[in-house]
C-alpha cells in the first residue's frame, strides 16, 4: 500500500511542483493526475481486499474465512462486523470504497446509485446514472481513509482476537 501511494503522490506532486502558480493544468496533465487518482484508488482496494485473509489466518468462523478468500467482499464485510473484526465505521467506509471501486472498473465510472459518505469533514458523493466525480483529490482521499480503515481493522483484530492466530 505505501508504495501505491507513494507513487501516486509523485506523480501528482510532479504536476503541481513543476507547474508555475499563475497557470493551470492542461487537460491532458489534469487527465493524468485523475488517471492516477484512479489507479491509486483502485489498486488500494485490491490489495486490502487481497490482503483480508492473511489478516485474518485461521481466526474466525468458515463462512468469515470463505468470503474473505472468495468473495463476495459485501458479505465479507457484514460478516466481519458481526464477528466483531471491524467497527461499523470501518464497514461503512470499506463498502462505500468498493461501490466506487466497482463502478469505476464495471461501470467505466458511471455510478449504480447515490449515496454519500462523510468522513473527517470530507463529504463523498456519489449520483445514480452519472460518472464518480469530486473535489480534486477524491479518490486520493477515499484510498488514503481505506488505508487508514486497514490500520484499524489490524488493531481490532489483535484486540479481539490476539496477535496470533486461535486456529
Amino acid at each position: 500500500l505505501s508504495n501505491k501511494a507513494r507513487y501516486a503522490a509523485e506523480i501528482i506532486d510532479f504536476y503541481g511542483m513543476h507547474l508555475p502558480p499563475d497557470r493551470d493544468l492542461a487537460s491532458d496533465q489534469t487527465e493524468r493526475v485523475v488517471e492516477t487518482e484512479k489507479w491509486f484508488f483502485i489498486g488500494t482496494l485490491s490489495v486490502i481486499e487481497y490482503s483480508m485473509p492473511l489478516l485474518i489466518g485461521s481466526r474466525g468462523s468458515q463462512k468469515l474465512k470463505a468470503d474473505a478468500c472468495n468473495g463476495p467482499f459485501s458479505s465479507f464485510l457484514v460478516i466481519a462486523e458481526a464477528e466483531v473484526v471491524i467497527d461499523p465505521n470501518e464497514k461503512s467506509l470499506l463498502e462505500f470504497s468498493s461501490r466506487v471501486r466497482n463502478d469505476l472498473i464495471h461501470r467505466n465510472g458511471v455510478s449504480r446509485i447515490s449515496a454519500t459518505m462523510a468522513c473527517n469533514d470530507i463529504s463523498f458523493d456519489l449520483v445514480k446514472g452519472e460518472m464518480i466525480e469530486g473535489h480534486w483529490g477524491m479518490l486520493s482521499d477515499l484510498a488514503t481513509l481505506a488505508i487508514y480503515s486497514t490500520a484499524v481493522i489490524i488493531e481490532d483484530i489483535e484486540e479481539h482476537w490476539g496477535g496470533k492466530d486461535r486456529g
